[in-house]
């Protein structure tokens, strides 16, 4: 079944189009030990952009990632289990727990250094110095989030002489590693390895 079909429960079944904000902070499941679960922030669009979207009468390089095109107020804090997450992308919309687009953002290739001298680990709330001031490496206002979603870990990713051009949540970057391996997703998420002559990983 094709992920557009998936109806996920999680996601308010209310007619409205909700886009995932940001992703965070990975919990024990109590429903289902088995599966923890994961934060996901998500928006409604206003209606007047909604209308827009669904019109489909806009410009082509109308994106739809505009700070402005959701109601913030209406923000909500969902919880997902870890088997969905490669679904769960920052930017994708949904419309009654379907998939309606995989990402609103724009496509573009970039030529990156991925070692120890261009990729720092820090979290969400991380600062740094320059000319004697102070500065947010992820600058508030141009990410919908809650306070403790700043505590997440992310990747900061150098392009260029900007050392926190690109900023991955920990969480997006595990979602690489998740194999079709049960006691992989394990592993990664509970810490915890069978340690079986049968186990495969």
């Amino acid at each position: 079944m094709s992920a557009e079909l998936l109806k996920l429960s999680y996601f308010p079944d209310d007619g409205r189009i909700w886009r995932v904000e940001w992703v965070y902070d990975i919990q024990y499941n109590l429903a289902v030990p088995s599966e923890s679960v994961f934060v996901a922030l998500i928006a409604p669009f206003t209606i007047d952009t909604q209308k827009e979207y669904e019109s489909g009468a806009h410009d082509k390089n109308r994106q739809f990632y505009m700070v402005g095109d959701i109601d913030k107020s209406q923000a909500l804090e969902i919880l997902v289990g870890v088997g969905q997450s490669p679904l769960i992308d920052i930017g994708s919309l949904w419309k009654n727990g379907l998939l309606i687009n995989s990402n609103v953002g724009t496509k573009e290739t970039f030529d990156l250094v991925i070692d120890d001298a261009h990729v720092q680990y820090h979290p969400g709330y991380h600062k740094y110095e320059l000319n004697n001031e102070e500065f947010y490496a992820f600058p508030y206002g141009k990410q919908l989030m809650e306070k403790k979603g700043r505590v997440v870990n992310c990747a900061y990713v150098q392009y260029k002489d900007d050392p926190y051009h690109f900023i991955i949540p920990a969480h997006v970057l595990i979602n690489f590693y998740l194999c079709t391996s049960t006691s992989l997703a394990h592993a990664v998420y509970d810490g915890s390895i069978i340690n079986e002559r049968t186990t495969k990983i």
